[in-house]
C-alpha cells in the first residue's frame, strides 16, 4: 500500500493519516493482475479512516444508457451590451495576503479548573494586562472562548505561549482571517432579466446565470417564503451570549443569513421588507440595526442580489430565492480590500442561528496553508447541529484543497463555472459549461454554480480584447446589484438609481447555491441539511470537469425532486450516471438497502462513463445483490422519484457479483421493494 506516493507496507495494516488541509491518495495493489484499488481521502483533523480491498471479490460493472433531456429553455442568442461603465470586480484570489490576525487571539477556558482554583477569566487577563475581551460562542464541553487583544508591546504568537502557561488555559490561538471571494417556467419582470427568449427579440440577455441553472421552471414550484413571526425589528437587536442559541420557534418561512460587507440599505432591490434583520460584528463588537451593516464595499450588497434581490418588482434583477428573506451581518471593516477576523465570523454564525436563519451563506475564505480554525469551525459545526444549512465559498486560487469554511465537514462548498463563447463573442446559445480557471476544487466541493471568468483583457481599466476591442462580454461576468455607498469614488455607480455591477468569482457562485436551499425549504422546511446536500448532489449537471465536484447546480431538477415530481413525461431529465452510486446489499424486500461496501459506506460513486467497481466487501460476506441506485429526493431509501438497478447475478465474499455489465436502471413507482 501506499500513501501520496510513499510505500507504506503490506496490508493489512493500520496508518494514520497526519492532519492536513490536503488530500490523501491512497492506492492497494492487488499482486495478481487486478488494477491498482484506489482511494482519495481528506484528513482536516486526526483519526482513522478505514480502507477495505477484497481482491476476490473485486467486481467491475456499469450502468446501462440513461437518456437525458434537456431542462434549459432557448435563450436569445446575445447580450445587450449595456455593461458598459460599470464597475467590474475580478475573482479575488487571498495567495500571499496574511493568514493571521496581529491584534486578536482565541483562548480556550477550563472552566472546572477555574472553578478549582478560585479564579475568573478577568483574573488570568488582568494578570496577562489584556485591555478588552468579548466572549464568543458558550460552554461546550466545559471550555468557553473569549477573543482577547493583544497587550500593547508583545506580538500575537508570544501572546499565545503566556496564555497557555496558565492551568486555566486549555489553548489558544491567533485569530485566522478571511477575504472574500469573490415546472412551467416563470418569467419575472425584472429589467435586467430578459423577458422572452424569442429570436426576434431585442437582444438583452443579462442574467444569463439564472437561465443556466434553471431557475424560470424552479420558480414554477414556489416562489419562496419569507421569514415572518418573531422576528426582530431591523433596527434592534437582542444577543445573549454564554448560552447555545437556538434557532428561534416562533419564527416561520425562509431567511439566508449573508456575512460579508453588509448591504446596500438605499437599494431598491433590497428594500420592502426584504432584509428582515441586521448588526455589524467587529472586533468583538456587536453594532445592532440595519444602518451599522451598510455596505462601503458592494461586494456584500451584491451576493445579497444574487441570493434573494425583489424579484418580479418591475425593477432591477432577479434573485435566485425570489420572496426569501435576507439577514445582513456586517463583518468586513470599511476600506479598501478589508479582511473579516474568525472570532467576528463566528458570534455572527451564532447570531444567525438566535434569528431563525434556515441558511448561512458566507463568500468568503482563506487559510490554504494554516488549515482549519477552531473558532469558526465549532461556530460552523453547531450551525449543522441545529439543521442550519451553511454555504461557503471554495475559494479562487486555483487550488487543490478548499478554503476554509468551505473545507469543514457538512458545508455545502461551492465552486464556480462560467461560459466559454469563444469563437462566437456574446452567443449564449454556443457557449459552453465550464469550471472557471481560478476555481478551487478537491474531494469536499460539493458542488459548482455560475461564477464567471473574465479574460485580463476584461478585467483592465479600459477592455482591448482581440476581436471585440473595447467591449465587456457579459456572459464572462455575474451582472447584479451593487452599493450606492462604496468606498471609493471611482466606484460610484453611474446610474444610483439602478446601481449595478460585474463580479466575478466562487463569492458570486456561493450565493446562487444558497438562494437554491432556501427555495428548497420554502417547498419543504422539514428537509435536513443532508438531504439537501444530496438533492444538490444527485440532480446537478455533468459538466464534463474533473474539478465539478458533483456538477453544476440545476435548481430545477433540485425543486422538482422537492416538489415531487419525478418523471420525464413532467419535462424532466432522466439522472445522468454520476447521479448513481453502486452498491452490494444484503436485504430483500423493504426500501431500505443494506449496504454492506466498508471503504464506500453510502456506495461507490458511478463515473460519467458508466463504470464502477466494488471491491471492498469483506471476505466473511455471504450472498450479495449488486445495484446502482438515484436516490433523488435523497431521503435514504428506494422510492417514488429514485432510479434503481440490480444486476442480474449475485456475489459473495470469496467471488465477484456476476451480470454487472450495462445493469438498466428504472423509475422507482409506488410500491417498490428491493429484489
Amino acid at each position: 500500500m501506499s500513501v501520496n506516493g510513499t510505500v507504506c507496507g503490506t496490508t493489512a495494516m493500520t496508518y494514520v493519516p497526519a492532519s492536513s488541509s490536503s488530500a490523501h491518495t491512497i492506492v492497494i495493489i492487488p499482486g495478481n493482475g487486478n488494477a491498482n484499488f484506489v482511494y482519495t481521502t481528506d484528513q482536516t483533523a486526526d483519526g482513522n479512516k478505514t480502507v477495505y480491498y477484497n481482491r476476490s471479490a473485486d467486481t467491475n460493472g456499469s450502468l446501462g444508457t440513461v437518456a437525458a433531456t434537456s431542462v434549459t429553455r432557448a435563450p436569445l442568442s446575445v447580450v445587450r451590451d449595456d455593461a458598459a461603465g460599470v464597475p467590474r470586480f475580478k475573482p479575488f484570489s487571498n495567495a500571499g495576503l496574511p493568514a493571521y490576525s496581529t491584534n486578536r487571539v482565541a483562548v480556550h477556558y477550563l472552566v472546572s479548573a477555574l472553578a478549582a482554583g478560585g479564579r475568573r477569566v478577568q483574573d488570568i487577563e488582568g494578570f496577562e494586562r489584556v485591555s478588552r475581551a468579548v466572549n464568543v460562542g458558550f460552554d461546550r464541553g466545559g471550555q468557553i472562548t473569549r477573543i482577547v487583544d493583544v497587550p500593547s508591546g508583545t506580538d500575537a504568537p508570544s501572546f499565545v505561549a503566556r496564555l497557555k502557561s496558565h492551568a486555566e488555559v486549555a489553548g489558544a490561538e491567533p485569530l485566522q482571517l478571511r477575504y472574500k471571494t469573490s415546472s412551467v417556467p416563470f418569467l419575472p419582470n425584472d429589467t435586467h432579466f430578459v423577458q422572452t427568449d424569442l429570436p426576434t427579440a431585442s437582444p438583452m440577455y443579462e442574467q444569463w446565470d439564472m437561465y443556466k441553472i434553471g431557475a424560470p421552471n424552479a420558480w414554477g414550484y414556489t416562489h419562496g417564503t419569507p421569514q415572518t413571526g418573531n422576528t426582530p425589528s431591523p433596527s434592534t437587536c437582542s444577543i445573549t451570549t454564554g448560552t447555545a442559541p437556538t434557532p428561534n420557534p416562533a419564527t416561520a418561512g425562509i431567511a439566508i443569513a449573508i456575512l460579508d460587507t453588509g448591504f446596500d440599505n438605499n437599494h431598491a432591490d433590497l428594500a420592502g421588507g426584504k432584509v428582515v434583520y441586521g448588526e455589524q460584528v467587529l472586533n468583538g463588537v456587536v453594532t445592532c440595526g440595519v444602518a451599522a451593516a451598510q455596505d462601503t464595499d458592494g461586494h456584500g450588497t451584491n451576493v445579497s442580489g444574487i441570493a434573494a434581490a425583489n424579484t418580479n418588482n418591475n425593477f432591477g434583477f432577479a434573485g435566485v430565492g425570489f420572496n426569501v428573506s435576507l439577514q445582513e451581518y456586517k463583518i468586513f471593516s470599511d476600506g479598501a480590500n478589508p479582511s473579516a477576523s474568525t472570532g467576528d465570523e463566528a458570534q455572527a454564525i451564532y447570531d444567525a442561528i438566535a434569528h431563525g436563519a434556515r441558511v448561512i451563506s458566507m463568500s468568503l475564505g482563506g487559510a490554504q496553508a494554516t488549515g482549519f480554525d477552531p473558532v469558526e469551525r465549532d461556530a460552523v459545526e453547531y450551525a449543522i447541529s441545529q439543521n442550519v444549512a451553511v454555504v461557503a465559498a471554495a475559494g479562487n486560487e486555483t487550488a487543490t484543497t478548499l478554503d476554509f469554511p468551505a473545507g469543514y465537514d457538512g458545508v455545502i462548498s461551492v465552486g464556480a463555472t462560467t461560459l466559454n463563447d469563444a469563437p462566437n463573442y456574446k452567443q449564449y446559445a454556443t457557449a459552453v459549461d465550464a469550471v472557471a480557471s481560478y476555481s478551487n476544487y478537491g474531494p469536499r466541493l460539493t458542488i459548482v454554480a455560475p461564477g464567471g471568468d473574465p479574460p485580463s483583457c476584461e478585467t483592465a481599466a479600459t477592455p482591448n480584447c482581440t476581436g471585440y476591442p473595447g467591449s465587456v462580454d457579459v456572459l464572462h461576468w455575474i451582472y447584479n446589484i451593487y452599493t450606492t455607498t462604496p468606498f471609493s469614488p471611482s466606484n460610484a455607480c453611474s446610474n444610483i438609481n439602478d446601481c449595478k455591477a460585474l463580479f466575478a468569482g466562487t463569492s458570486q457562485a456561493t450565493p446562487h447555491v444558497a438562494g437554491a436551499v432556501a427555495l428548497m425549504l420554502s417547498k419543504n422546511p422539514s428537509l435536513t441539511v443532508a438531504q439537501i446536500t444530496q438533492i444538490l448532489d444527485s440532480t446537478a449537471d455533468d459538466i464534463g470537469d474533473a474539478r465539478q465536484g458533483h456538477g453544476r447546480l440545476n435548481l430545477y431538477r433540485a425543486m422538482a425532486q422537492v416538489s415531487g415530481d419525478s418523471g420525464p413525461a413532467n419535462g424532466l431529465p432522466f439522472p445522468t450516471n454520476i447521479d448513481f452510486v453502486a452498491f452490494a446489499y444484503t436485504n430483500s424486500g423493504g426500501v431500505f438497502p443494506t449496504i454492506i461496501d466498508q471503504t464506500y459506506p453510502k456506495g461507490v460513486p458511478v463515473a460519467s462513463n458508466g463504470t464502477f467497481r466494488i471491491a471492498d466487501i469483506l471476505s466473511t460476506a455471504g450472498t450479495y445483490h449488486c445495484a446502482v441506485w438515484a436516490d433523488m429526493n435523497g431521503d435514504g431509501r428506494v422510492d417514488t422519484g429514485d432510479w434503481f438497478g440490480v444486476a442480474t447475478g449475485t456475489g459473495s465474499g470469496s467471488t465477484p457479483c456476476t451480470g454487472v455489465t450495462g445493469i438498466v436502471a428504472h423509475p422507482v413507482t409506488a410500491g417498490f421493494t428491493l429484489p
